[in-house]
């Protein structure tokens, strides 16, 4: 099993905490990338909403699909946990797609 950090009775697993701060750095690297580009800071905000939103849509819908069983029930085991990395990635992409068309 992957580390669990635990801070009085919360406890955050080191994938969603590395995701976490991946997702704000990168926030960060981009705002003060787009001084140099000339690119609206609201443009880079609504970008990053566009693909965290569609990161989480992303990673549970493909979680469900993958981890339901062959009688096509859904357990609240099932919706109360995980999320898959490959989801996240399409549901990024798609979200990206969908931003640039607005």
């Amino acid at each position: 099993m992957f580390p669990v950090l635990k801070i009085f009775n919360f406890s955050i697993s080191m994938y969603s905490l590395c995701s976490i701060i991946a997702i704000i750095t990168s926030f960060l690297c981009s705002i003060y990338i787009s001084k140099y580009y000339r690119i609206k800071k609201n443009y880079i905000f609504y970008g990053y909403v566009y693909i965290v939103i569609g990161i989480l849509i992303g990673a549970k819908s493909y979680y469900i699909l993958t981890h339901i069983n062959n009688s096509y029930e859904l357990k609240i085991e099932t919706l109360m946990s995980g999320f898959s990395f490959f989801g996240a990635f399409l549901g990024a992409f798609i979200s990206i797609y969908f931003f640039q068309r607005i």
